[in-house]
């Protein structure tokens, strides 16, 4: 326990917290942007005062705690903690436990945790959670997915690499490899995919000949889902898990973005399939000049109404490090924020189960510039919530399941909230939305309202 206690107190993250309990005695260590003496990171112990072994527990270090006099605490250190003082800490964690609190076993102590930046909470394993402390799914989101599909196992490999030099030589050459035969403005292969190259930006921002190279599956809008998920599970199988899911409109869309090449596979209006190649600094600069140059705000705007960061933790996350996000034009009307929410509560209901584990949970708040709550709820897969108000007085509760009418409802319903609680422009409200899962980012790029 100690040794593994030596490594949390080392890893601990900005806010996050760890507490050692069993009956009346704890002992708590947390770590702080700025601490209450060190005005530099900091790590912070707390233990309950046991007045009959005051001298133990002053012989360990623990002091008065100002905040109350049940507590004591342990001078701060500085954050990240050093390992030597880590050893220490760790070491007067279980004295403390053990000496003082009489636990004479790691079995009779349970622990709880938190961050509060919305990374995993810490975990331990020599000590059991306590009854209600949420661990994290430790499953490969792999295995969360179905069967691979072989077709598209195969493009992905294909695609992976992008066209090197995007040149019309290197096209021809790669479709003379991979056997595909024209049809009429497409190239058609083995599994009925149509393979098109596009020079809609050649010779611009960086582009070669080819701008693009895209494979597209005709498939029935009832079965696209489950095409689509097999299509992601063979996308991950060769390219691994995707940095960054997210959707436009009705195209729920998953995107591995390379050095060289940015891989986009998409559902196309519930009828196609489509897996996207384009080379990546070219695609950015692009989307950066086009943001750049824009003389009103009808003039462009992000294709994503939002994306989703599966895990920020993970590897895969550093492939958007350079990557810039836009934010659509904010909304000068009442009206155009509500129909912003309308838009994007049915973007949810069809592509958090088609996304599935990558984007798990979508929570959204609007609240008056006062701070007063109007109107917040959360999607996902299986649910849809939301209440207006704190005490409903702005509004019934809504618990329903995603689909049908939900978005269009939902936004009626908080118009009718927006209109109780008297707003009658953007400018009074502030709001947002973000996912509740552990380690995963939500941006709702068409959500405008102030942050």
């Amino acid at each position: 326990m100690a040794d593994e206690l030596v490594g949390a107190l080392a890893g601990l993250r900005p806010e996050a917290a760890i507490s050692l309990s069993g009956g009346d005695g704890f002992v708590q260590f947390i770590r702080f942007t700025r601490g209450y003496r060190l005005d530099v990171p900091s790590v912070y112990m707390l233990t309950r005062d046991v007045p009959e072994r005051a001298a133990d527990l002053a012989a360990l270090g623990w002091q008065p705690d100002e905040d109350g006099a049940e507590t004591l605490c342990f001078p701060e250190v500085p954050a990240p903690v050093e390992p030597a003082t880590a050893r220490r800490l760790a070491d007067v964690i279980v004295r403390t436990l053990r000496d003082v609190h009489g636990f004479a076993d790691p079995a009779e102590v349970t622990y709880t945790s938190f961050d509060n930046n919305g990374m995993r909470a810490p975990q331990l394993r020599t000590v059991a959670a306590e009854a209600g402390q949420e661990v994290p799914d430790d499953r490969d989101p792999a295995t969360l997915l179905p069967a691979p599909s072989p077709a598209w196992r195969r493009l992905c490999a294909v695609f992976a690499g992008g066209l090197g030099d995007w040149s019309r030589g290197t096209f021809d050459r790669l479709v003379a490899e991979q056997g595909w035969q024209p049809d009429g403005d497409e190239l058609l292969a083995a599994g009925g995919e149509r393979i098109e190259a596009h020079d809609w930006d050649a010779g611009y921002y960086g582009h070669g000949e080819i701008s693009s190279l895209s494979a597209r599956l005709p498939v029935g809008e009832a079965g696209v889902a489950d095409d689509f998920r097999r299509a992601l599970a063979a996308a991950v199988a060769v390219l691994g898990h995707p940095p960054i899911v997210g959707s436009e409109g009705r195209m729920p869309l998953a995107r591995w973005r390379g050095e060289d090449t940015t891989l986009t596979l998409e559902a196309l209006w519930g009828r196609h399939i489509r897996l996207t190649a384009e080379p990546t600094g070219p695609r950015e600069n692009v989307i950066y000049n086009k943001q750049k140059w824009m003389m009103t705000p009808d003039d462009w705007a992000p294709d994503e109404l939002w994306f989703t960061e599966p895990d920020v933790e993970a590897p895969q996350a550093k492939a958007l490090h350079g990557m810039m996000t836009y934010w659509h034009s904010p909304s000068e009307t009442l009206d155009g924020t509500v129909d912003e929410l309308r838009v994007l509560f049915a973007s949810w209901c069809s592509a958090l189960p088609m996304l599935h584990p990558y984007a798990s949970s979508a929570r959204w708040r609007l609240r008056r510039t006062s701070g007063t709550m109007v109107a917040e709820g959360e999607f996902t897969r299986e649910r849809v919530t939301a209440r207006f108000g704190w005490s409903d007085e702005f509004g019934e509760r809504v618990e329903t399941v995603p689909g049908g009418d939900v978005a269009a409802d939902l936004a009626a319903r908080v118009a009718a909230a927006l209109d109780r609680a008297g707003v009658t422009a953007p400018g009074d409200l502030d709001g947002g939305a973000w996912s509740d899962t552990p380690a995963e980012r939500l941006n709702a790029l068409r959500l405008t309202v102030r942050r």
